[in-house]
């Protein structure tokens, strides 16, 4: 009975036009993954969301879908879906901490759904757990890296200075949270009820308020970002998107739509650098006026990010 059941899911995903999700369970966390699937495609997508966020924009995933990629985001643990009344949000103490759900992940769309050619989409934060994601294991063909979080944006002496030893603190201490009233003034820029022209939960995306922040996430990032900041060789093409300009978040509220007010682009730039030993490998595309996450941003801005896109996966493929 419970092979039939199985079979009977998987053929009704297989062949549907609306979004399913799917518990990854591992042995300390559970994670979702979301769906759909288009028929006949041997070519996948796999998305990873950003620090205070979730997958919600199926705009984005049907752009992949029409283009014959059957779409995959995962909601990592204490992210997203996974949220519970007793869930630290956005907790973690070492970014390998997602490798076992990943790896569920993509065993499901190799092995259940028969994908064997996949791409592994990071964007923020989650283009740092892709990146190193793909440094350890050798499952994927290919990575798009969107506003990747490679660095903080932070003056040269808090990130010389007290970056390193709040980090430090952050492996002894790692629940101490810090938490803000302040509002989230980037979530803000994205919501339709604030000045965005997206729609997403306001109770799994902190966006009235910052999000909590844990010693351990920022010594958890630092220490993932350090292994960029030393050079890696992952030795696979790479697709690394990024604007052309960043603001601050006190900067007038126009310029929040037409740069990076999350990052600094010259550091995903310089990092973008260290990923391949073999140059050629890794293709910048600046995408002038985007906001961070290039797909967010204005409807122009973010189909000349689609353009670069698809025109990559084109050449890679």
């Amino acid at each position: 009975m419970k092979l039939i059941f199985c079979i009977l899911f998987f053929l009704t995903a297989l062949f549907s036009n609306e979004f399913t999700t799917l518990p990854l369970k591992t042995k300390y966390h559970t994670a979702t993954l979301i769906y759909q699937t288009v028929p006949n495609a041997s070519k996948a997508i796999l998305y990873i969301h950003g620090f205070n966020d979730y997958f919600f924009n199926e705009a984005f995933a049907q752009k992949f879908i029409e283009k014959g990629y059957s779409f995959f985001a995962i909601d990592l643990h204490h992210y997203g879906r996974n949220l519970t009344p007793t869930s630290k949000p956005y907790y973690f103490e070492d970014i390998k901490e997602f490798d076992e759900e990943i790896n569920l992940a993509i065993r499901t769309i190799k092995e259940d759904f028969h994908m064997p050619d996949l791409t592994l989409y990071g964007y923020s934060q989650g283009a740092l757990i892709a990146t190193l994601y793909a440094y350890r294991y050798g499952l994927i063909d290919r990575l798009i890296l969107d506003s990747a979080f490679f660095d903080f944006y932070f003056d040269s002496w808090i990130e010389n200075i007290a970056l390193p030893a709040v980090a430090f603190l952050g492996k002894w201490f790692p629940s101490f949270k810090i938490s803000s009233t302040s509002p989230n003034v980037f979530a803000q820029s994205l919501h339709q009820s604030f000045n965005g022209e997206w729609e997403f939960d306001l109770n799994l995306k902190a966006t009235h308020t910052n999000a909590p922040i844990y010693l351990g996430w920022i010594h958890a990032i630092y220490e993932a970002q350090q292994i960029i900041h030393n050079k890696i060789d992952l030795n696979l093409p790479v697709l690394s998107l990024y604007s052309n300009v960043s603001y601050k978040e006190d900067s007038p509220k126009e310029w929040h739509f037409k740069g990076d007010i999350v990052l600094d682009v010259k550091d995903i730039k310089r990092y973008s650098n260290h990923l391949n030993k073999n140059a050629s490998l890794t293709v910048h595309k600046v995408i002038p006026d985007a906001m961070h996450g290039v797909t967010f941003s204005k409807e122009h801005v973010r189909q000349k990010a689609y353009d670069e896109i698809f025109f990559w996966l084109k050449t890679t493929n």
